[in-house]
């Protein structure tokens, strides 16, 4: 039904702090803190033309962790703990047959990643890694509904992966399976409207 524009902009300061320890040559932690900002826009229905303004979000994200370098042992670690606060979150939301986006007024995560890698010997390389993340919706009401209390969208609790490299002469094979958790399609969290968990594999030789 025509053609329509618009234009806006938007500025964001970013800080961002850290701190690391080293405890010896091996081993260190570190603490850290930092902002995160993503721009607004305007979705469109394709089906309609109707237009869906939706404005910047913004995180704030705390994280701790811990990393290991032992090459005696042939052995990497990283485990990292996090929180992150959601202001104006930006969630797609199906409606009809396409996504829009609209914001959540606050939102709140926080998890784990533990992540590892051996070498046993110089030829084989094994690697795995495991992911754990909680999500809500603080305070997020659309259309006269709440969503408050509920996940996030597209969010697995769970996922997860191990996988392993061989190099022998001038060949290699490598294969990796990777695993994530059924997670909710909607914000109103339909427990008969969800994406199913699936697994991975996949395999390499060259």
């Amino acid at each position: 039904s025509g053609l329509q524009g618009g234009e806006t902009e938007y500025s964001a300061l970013l800080p961002k702090a850290a701190l690391r320890y080293d405890f010896n040559d091996q081993w260190s932690t570190f603490i850290s803190y930092a902002e995160a900002y993503r721009a607004g826009g305007v979705d469109v229905d394709s089906s309609s033309g109707e237009v869906f303004p939706f404005d910047p979000e913004y995180t704030y994200n705390y994280e701790i962790g811990l990393r290991g370098d032992l090459p005696e042992r042939g052995l990497q670690l990283a485990a990292n703990l996090f929180y992150i606060e959601w202001e104006d979150q930006q969630v797609p939301v199906l409606r009809g047959l396409f996504f829009n986006t609209e914001n959540a007024a606050n939102s709140e995560l926080y998890g784990a990643d533990l992540s590892l890698t051996w070498q046993p010997v110089e030829a084989l390389t094994l690697n795995g890694s495991f992911g754990w993340v909680q999500t809500e919706f603080l305070n997020y009401t659309a259309e006269g509904e709440d969503y408050s209390g509920n996940e996030f969208i597209f969010a697995p609790d769970f996922t997860g992966s191990l996988g392993a490299v061989l190099r022998l002469g001038g060949w290699m094979a490598s294969a990796n399976v990777s695993h994530r958790e059924h997670s909710f399609t909607r914000p109103s969290n339909i427990e008969d409207e969800y994406s199913e968990g699936r697994t991975l594999v996949d395999a390499r030789l060259g």
